[in-house]
């Protein structure tokens, strides 16, 4: 037998997986409250709806500054943040909201835009309202006397008054209407950079108007940069085609300027330095604007939708969203649409995010990402969002999302401790997506180099046709697009397109082939478990807590001639997930399978694999001595689809050839948890790729073999190890995390040196 002994660099990389940094504290709101504050939002809107259907109560209506141009605004805002919050355009408080909207007579900048925002929420059958609006709004423009032939928004049409706040909001109609591939001229976009361009300071912030301001202010820099966001859409995807451009490109500039302006002053529970919260709904709303158009993730060192979300939880209630200071120009139900927006705009989940290298050319096509998450939330009929993290953020920033993007056309080089966070972030659960720009050799050979070091067992092989990736909905030819993955014998841990220059495919949104965009498709229902994906505040990872124990037990991973570590990350999240339990204090120990220790030290043994595997003699004499002398074997197929179980089984009966192969009897505490303070199993529930392949199953197929009484070698062909995981991937024949963490948990506890005490309360009960 081949003696294991790793090459040292790749033990310092395994000693560097320890020291990636701690695991961020989870956020001071919890997506439970935040949906809990949706909900509270939600009713005091329609609570607030008058007997005609609408927000609106004076016959001017609200901040019309003596013009009456925004009568209507408060019920478009209104019935906006209802279908952002997912309220059924069909229910009948929308239906008279949406009917009330559709009979005003309105005028104005503010209220058409947000008219046009309810109208592109809704089906096709509204695209004439949604047209006719667009008509009026593009008669607003006026000169903003920045720079020649600079246009802005005034509140209508013959008021020469403009500010960044009204130009903002025409900006935003101008662009729901070209979403929905409405005819916005394109001479429209280039007036409007030549106004923001010649109204951001020095400083990098933008101005409300030069009439009554000349400072810059945060509020007002989130209209600026959500306005050059869209115009670099419009005016620039096509200047980013030569890979190396993205970094000097004017735009760029003037946005990454606007950016360190608005992270270095912004704060969650003030509008701008010195205004206190009068018009904080007004500011949370363009954050999350900010926040979803640049994928950012913090601003000033703060996640900026967790401290938002805090601020709106802790001042929600019954009656809304109100704080101390708020401006009478903005009444409650504003206030709360405003909130309702940011919250339920911000809380949906992450698609993927796109890695920050730096001295890397990782951002050469700036909207590649932020194109294909737009696209596969709309073709799945799912709100997800995209992120920009950096190489040096934590990994549980890292897991935010089932998908990491790395692009680049040049070749990428980490260090040992990158090198480490990133195969962390697989081993967690993760999977890395690599694009080449412009089919660059260079960089795809620097990342095949790179996986080949951190999973050397694992050869880079084109995708199957008939694997989930190229068929779970779309089906695809893995080799249009040189799709090729690294695949430990459970699931993909990487995917490398090198074919084609799939990145400015994605940011030109070039519709022309259709194998990009539905590959992804494919890859997202794979990483997501067809569509389970998890929102923003939800737990992407077992976090360790302060206190927790329980008993202390040694578990053994046992290391032979094979794929005998294909999960290297799970006994550590389930050890922490026992710990937070209060049932076990466990501590894992890699052992040769040809040398196991005395069941004394180590009562458990688990043996993982994923192929076919034949054991040495040394390696089946152990096994039989180490049982004999009352120790636990647990045989797992990780992944649940390999042919490892099988050729155990094979071996196994030669060791005994005198013991049968039986279920484990839902009696024993293995199952039943009685006696060993575990839980109840005797009823489980496996993934849903399982239930899909063969219906509903809820009994747990443990096999073993029994000696005096005690079933000391568990056989299970289904996964435990990827259960442990709690991360979501189709394919994977096994438990859910849930009933794969209990029954590990009771085997543990099983198998501890010290008998437990009988249970004083019920059975802890599966979910």
């Amino acid at each position: 037998m081949q003696v294991w002994c790793p090459h040292v660099r790749m033990i310092m990389l395994l000693l560097l997986l320890l020291a990636v940094g701690p695991i961020a504290p989870a956020s001071a709101v919890t997506d439970e409250e935040v949906g809990k504050a949706i909900q509270q939002l939600v009713e005091y809107l329609y609570k607030k709806q008058n007997a005609q259907g609408h927000w609106d109560d004076a016959e001017r209506g609200e901040g019309n500054h003596s013009e009456g141009l925004q009568y209507g605004g408060t019920s478009a805002l209104a019935t906006y943040a209802l279908l952002a919050a997912g309220e059924s355009y069909q229910k009948p408080q929308m239906k008279r909201a949406i009917n009330a909207l559709a009979n005003f007579d309105i005028k104005g900048t503010y209220v058409t835009s947000l008219r046009m925002h309810v109208w592109s929420h809704l089906p096709d059958i509204f695209e004439p309202a949604l047209n006719k609006d667009l008509r009026y709004l593009l008669t607003c423009p006026i000169d903003s006397e920045v720079s020649k032939g600079a246009k802005a928004f005034g509140y209508g049409p013959g008021l020469n008054s403009w500010s960044n706040s009204r130009t903002q909001y025409g900006t935003l109609g101008l662009w729901e209407a070209a979403k929905r591939g409405q005819p916005v001229p394109q001479a429209v976009w280039d007036p409007l950079q030549r106004h923001f361009v010649g109204t951001q300071l020095e400083n990098g912030s933008w101005i409300y108007n030069k009439q009554l301001h000349n400072k810059g202010t945060v509020a007002m820099t989130a209209a600026g940069l959500t306005a050059m966001y869209i115009l670099q859409d419009y005016l620039h995807a096509d200047d980013f085609r030569a890979p190396g451009r993205a970094a000097n490109h004017p735009i760029r500039k003037l946005i990454d300027h606007g950016l360190e302006y608005f992270s270095k002053n912004w704060k969650p529970d003030k509008d701008s330095p010195g205004r206190g919260s009068q018009f904080l709904g007004y500011h949370l709303y363009g954050t999350e604007r900010v926040g979803l158009a640049s994928g950012r993730k913090y601003f000033g060192g703060r996640d900026w939708f967790a401290a938002g979300a805090e601020v709106i939880v802790k001042n929600t209630t019954s009656r809304g969203f109100s704080v101390k200071g708020a401006s009478n120009y903005s009444s409650s139900v504003v206030r709360s649409s405003f909130a309702l927006l940011f919250l339920s705009r911000g809380r949906s989940p992450i698609f993927a995010s796109k890695l920050e290298v730096p001295d890397h050319d990782w951002n050469n096509r700036p909207r590649d990402l932020a194109n294909l998450a737009a696209w596969v939330s709309d073709t799945v009929e799912q709100k997800m969002n995209w992120q920009v993290i950096s190489i040096d953020n934590s990994v549980e920033d890292w897991l935010d999302a089932p998908l990491l993007y790395l692009t680049g056309a040049e070749p990428v080089e980490f260090d040992d401790k990158q090198k480490a966070k990133l195969k962390s972030y697989i081993d967690l659960g993760g999977l890395l997506i690599i694009a080449a720009d412009a089919n660059s050799a260079q960089f795809v050979n620097s990342i095949e180099t790179l996986l080949a070091e951190l999973y050397p067992r694992y050869p880079m092989q084109m995708i199957a046709e008939d694997d989930e990736l190229a068929s779970m909905v779309f089906p695809v030819q893995p080799l249009r697009i040189g799709a090729r993955s690294i695949h430990n014998g459970a699931r993909h841990l990487a995917i490398v397109l090198g074919g084609r220059d799939v990145p400015w495919t994605w940011h030109s949104s070039s519709h022309t082939d259709p194998a990009p965009w539905q590959f992804m498709i494919n890859v997202y229902n794979y990483a997501s478990e067809k569509g389970r994906i998890r929102n923003r505040l939800e737990d992407h990872i077992t976090r360790r807590n302060k206190t927790g124990g329980g008993v202390k037990v040694t578990v053994g991973r046992a290391r032979y001639e094979g794929n005998w570590d294909p999960e290297p990350r799970a006994w550590g999240v389930q050890a922490d997930m026992m710990f937070n339990a209060s049932k076990a204090q466990v501590t894992t120990k890699t052992l040769d399978l040809s040398k196991l220790p005395s069941p004394k030290d180590v009562p458990l043994i688990h043996v993982a694999g994923t192929e076919d595997v034949q054991f040495s003699a040394g390696e089946l004499e152990a096994i039989k001595t180490y049982v004999s002398a009352g120790g636990r074997m647990l045989f797992e197929n990780v992944g649940g689809r390999g042919l490892f179980i099988e050729s155990v089984q094979r071996a196994l009966l030669r060791v005994f050839p005198n013991e049968r192969l039986r279920p484990v009897a839902t009696d024993n505490p293995i199952v039943s948890g009685k006696g060993i303070g575990g839980y109840d199993m005797t009823s489980v529930r496996y993934r849903p790729f399982v239930v899909f392949r063969i219906g509903n199953v809820d009994t747990p197929r443990l096999l073993s073999m029994t000696f005096d009484g005690d079933p000391r070698i568990i056989l299970s062909n289904d996964d435990l190890s990827f259960g442990m995981l709690n991360q979501r991937v189709w394919g994977i024949y096994g438990y859910t995390s849930e009933s794969a963490s209990q029954l590990m948990t009771n085997l543990v506890l099983a198998s501890a040196p010290q008998p437990q005490p009988a249970d004083k309360q019920p059975l802890s009960k599966k979910k």
